[in-house]
């Protein structure tokens, strides 16, 4: 049984899993050494072996089909990031960094530099939540990300 993860834990955890992911692209995610601290077993494949996809699902307890997509779009920690999605999961759109990590026909390279990708895209989340802590709520596109990757900056609160 996995215990419930806060926010933040999902987005320290997820971070760490996805420098492993990159440093070791030839295995299977479900072996990352990390699973066994947050599921309390030594693999751990549910929602595509995904820290946040676990946090989006255990906020209301379900997992399956279109149930998960809007679950996704509505809950992921890292939903701010990904392109604007008006279907399926935000991280699966076409072309997202997560698509083109998973996509068999990406070179190394391409796999590389879309796991850099989300790691940073871990660490703004990590940066923007340590932000809404301390402002007593939700920052407003507080360095939100776009997919191309330049930044945008909205300093209201």
């Amino acid at each position: 049984m996995t215990d419930a993860l806060s926010r933040k834990t999902a987005l320290e955890v997820g971070r760490e899993h996805w420098i492993w992911r990159r440093d070791n692209p030839e295995v299977d995610p479900i072996y990352w050494p990390g699973w066994a601290e947050i599921s309390h077993t030594p693999t751990w494949g549910g929602t595509d072996a995904c820290t946040c996809c676990l946090y989006a699902t255990q906020k209301v307890g379900k997992s399956s089909g279109s149930v998960r997509n809007e679950i996704c779009r509505r809950y992921c920690p890292l939903r701010n990031f990904w392109p604007k999605a008006d279907y399926g999961c935000p991280c699966c759109v076409p072309d997202s960094p997560y698509d083109t990590w998973r996509d068999e026909e990406s070179t190394p390279q391409k796999v590389h530099d879309a796991a850099e990708q989300i790691i940073r895209y871990h660490t703004m989340a990590l940066t923007n939540l340590a932000k809404e802590r301390r402002h007593g709520g939700r920052m407003k596109n507080e360095g939100r990300l776009i997919h191309d990757g330049r930044t945008k900056t909205n300093t209201a609160v």
